[in-house]
């Protein structure tokens, strides 16, 4: 089930622009946040809704 709203597209490119602007990989979040790359990958692309949980786990990397 793939998410449709303008925010939930937003909130991907916003997570996705947040990784880039530190030089990081899908890899290196990943391992980071200890969450599987191919979660971050489908959440980057808006394929997903990112649970609060993850978005915790993203906040807390980013600070």
């Amino acid at each position: 089930m793939g998410m449709d709203t303008a925010a939930d597209e937003r909130l991907a490119e916003r997570l996705a622009e947040l990784r880039v602007e530190r030089g990081w990989t899908l890899e290196e979040l990943a391992r980071r946040a200890d969450v599987s790359r191919s979660t971050l990958s489908r959440v980057e692309r808006a394929e997903v809704s990112p649970t609060a949980a993850l978005l915790g786990r993203l906040c807390t990397v980013y600070g």
